[in-house]
């Protein structure tokens, strides 16, 4: 792990000039997650503010995590962005399981201009 650096640094120095920890797996996958080595926006996840970008000029998105322990990076800001789904550790639902289409493959590529 190299970490996030905030300013130029070196084997002597970077202990001194860096605000991130380095060597532990935990605390870097946090910062990774988080993007925001200033504090700038607290309890915020750099997926999250981005998906809150994005629905601010008039995207549709949905945000999804298979674990609710690694979603911190999808944690936007306030109620700009839709709620995080979670996929349950046993999979999704299978998709369409009576469809009212014998050729359901069809619809879907009609759906997508395709």
């Amino acid at each position: 792990n190299t970490g996030m650096l905030t300013d130029p640094v070196a084997r002597y120095n970077y202990t001194a000039n860096t605000k991130a920890t380095f060597f532990a797996h935990n605390i870097q996958a946090k910062a990774v997650q988080h993007v925001d080595p200033h504090g700038e926006v607290v309890s915020t996840g750099v997926l999250g503010r981005l998906a809150d970008t994005l629905s601010k000029n008039g995207y549709k998105l949905g945000l999804c995590s298979v674990s609710e322990r690694i979603a911190f990076s999808l944690q936007g800001e306030g109620t700009r962005s839709p709620p995080i789904r979670y996929v349950k550790g046993n999979g999704i639902l299978p998709f369409n399981i009576r469809p009212t289409s014998n050729d359901m493959f069809v619809t879907m590529n009609n759906l997508n201009n395709e």
